[in-house]
């Protein structure tokens, strides 16, 4: 027995076909997400790695008791 409308069985079958025709698309919008996510990552990394060598040495209030 076939539940829902004729209408219904259609737009459903429609939205899987979109569906699936719209995911060849993703590829232009998750690569470059990901290049901008991975270059923010090494571009985070690489500051810490700076701040780091450049404030590594203790204050002179820290050392004093």
């Amino acid at each position: 027995m076939l539940t829902g409308t004729g209408a219904g069985v259609f737009l459903g079958d429609y939205w899987v076909i979109v569906g699936i025709a719209l995911t060849g698309y993703l590829d232009y919008v998750l690569l470059p997400a990901l290049a901008i996510f991975i270059g923010l990552t090494v571009y985070a990394l690489w500051r810490k790695r700076q701040y780091d060598a450049c404030c590594d040495t203790p204050s002179e209030k820290e050392s004093q008791p």
